[in-house]
């Protein structure tokens, strides 16, 4: 039984220290690697101003909120939702200044300056989530 569990206690620590199972073990999920395409295709989606770029890859469901209002849409329902807003808010300048990477979910977050009217920027983040080796869209925030 000592053994049994020392095996089991150094196994546990080899996990905790390396983070998953190793390759090729058959146990866990492959986890897409983070990569700049993700990021590309959205802050050039963005700067398009162009919701069906912006939704390609998207999960079934994306959330989509706006100035504190959403919901949970359809992805054509969240390329109804966001072309009003591009409409509406053009975009003269669009950056993603931090990102940050957790297993499988990855977020960015920036800023959106509308062409005309608004001198200050909005708050603009979206979330990520792998699934197997790419990432889907399953969020957008503009504040």
């Amino acid at each position: 039984m000592r053994t049994l569990v020392s095996a089991a206690l150094g196994l546990f620590l080899t996990l905790m220290l390396v983070g998953g199972p190793p390759a090729g073990s058959g146990h866990g999920a492959a986890l897409a690697q983070p990569d700049s395409a993700a990021l590309s295709q959205i802050e050039q989606a963005f700067r398009a101003g162009d919701a069906e770029a912006l939704l390609e890859g998207a999960a079934d469901r994306v959330e989509v909120v706006i100035f504190g209002k959403g919901s949970s849409y359809s992805r054509a329902q969240a390329g109804r939702v966001l072309g009003g807003f591009f409409q509406r808010y053009p975009p003269k300048q669009v950056v993603f200044e931090q990102e940050v990477l957790a297993e499988d979910r990855r977020s960015m977050i920036g800023r959106y300056w509308v062409a005309e009217g608004e001198s200050e920027p909005v708050g603009v983040s979206v979330r990520l989530r792998a699934r197997g080796p790419v990432w889907q869209l399953r969020g957008i925030r503009i504040e």
